[in-house]
Parts: C-alpha cells; sequence; structure tokens
C-alpha cells in the first residue's frame, strides 16, 4: 500500500459527508456541544496534532467530501482556518474501504484504565477529553430502593439520549450524575 502524503487543501474545497458518495452513508458522528468546544480548544491548544491527524478525504468532481475528521472540520470552521492538512484517498476507492476508513476513524478500541488515569492531572484530562469515571460510593444498606418506571416518545427518548450523552459514560452512570447533581442520589 503505497503512503499518502499530505496535502494542504483550501477548506472552502472540503465538505462534509452527507451522503453524496454512492454507495457511502452521511457521517455518523454527532458532537454534543461540550465536547465541540473541547474538540475547537484542544486544536486551539495545538494545532500542530492536525498534522499528526490529517483529515481523510474523497475527492468528488472539485470537492473533497471528509472521510475522516468531520468534526476536526467543523471546529477547523469555526476557528477560521483556511486551509487544511489532508490525506486524499485514491479515486476509484471501492465504497466499502470509504464506510469503513469512517467507521474505524472514530472508533476507540480500548478504554481509559481509571487507576492509571489517577496519576494524571484530572482537570488536564478533561480539557483534553477524557470522561473519567467518579468513583463509586456504597449504597447504604438501609437506605430504601426505589423503581421509576416511564414512557417517552421517539422524539423524547433522542433528547434524553443526547443529555445522557454529556452526563456520563453509560446510561446508569449518567442518570447517577443528574440525580446527584440535583441532590436526589
Amino acid at each position: 500500500m503505497e503512503v499518502l502524503k499530505t496535502t494542504m487543501l483550501p477548506m472552502a474545497a472540503i465538505v462534509p459527508n452527507n451522503g453524496q458518495i454512492e454507495g457511502v452513508p452521511g457521517n455518523p458522528r454527532i458532537l454534543d456541544d461540550k465536547s465541540m468546544r473541547l474538540l475547537v480548544q484542544s486544536i486551539q491548544d495545538n494545532p500542530e496534532m492536525l498534522r499528526l491527524r490529517e483529515l481523510l478525504v474523497y475527492k468528488q468532481g472539485s470537492e473533497y467530501v471528509i472521510i475522516g475528521g468531520n468534526m476536526r472540520w467543523r471546529a477547523m470552521c469555526e476557528l477560521g482556518f483556511t486551509e487544511a492538512p489532508c490525506k486524499v484517498i485514491p479515486e476509484g476507492t471501492d465504497p466499502q474501504r470509504l464506510r469503513a476508513y469512517t467507521i474505524k476513524d472514530n472508533v476507540a478500541y480500548g478504554e481509559w484504565d481509571q487507576e492509571e488515569l489517577e496519576g494524571w492531572d484530572a482537570e488536564e484530562l478533561e480539557s483534553w477529553g477524557v470522561i473519567l469515571r467518579q468513583k463509586e460510593e456504597e449504597p447504604e444498606t438501609t437506605q430504601e430502593m426505589k423503581t421509576l418506571e416511564f414512557s417517552l416518545t421517539s422524539e423524547q427518548f433522542k433528547h434524553v439520549k443526547k443529555v445522557f450523552r454529556n452526563e456520563g459514560e453509560t446510561d446508569a452512570e449518567a442518570l447517577h450524575n443528574i440525580l446527584r447533581a440535583y441532590g436526589r442520589a
């Protein structure tokens, strides 16, 4: 496999993946406001990281469609960048391979060793986008446990999931953090 060289492309020629390449669905990643602010801050603090983790783009007509790095591109737009370091994927690349690049560019295969992270500066880690798990407190054995059940429309459910993404790594952790924040946990 050939090594692709970094090419500086004008931001105006780069477009997000909205499904315009046949056989490649639109970008499935979303970033909540807090995560976007952290990404913008990260790029401001260390713009050289963009040369280490370029945008992956595929030329279609006169535009370059982002295959990997849609969120970085959005942050760069917000910061007023006029050009971006890119790896241009060769024309004729199979859509299945492009789909794989889209997903694999965003997959985190491991997880953080929370004990090892204790030796790091928590504020610094959080500013870099690392979500630290809070140590679980042992529930009091005398505390009564209650169950809450309710129904949501699909739109309400989507909203709740979006809120939960901001509050914890799992739904249970998010609910616990929300209840704790309101003094009920």
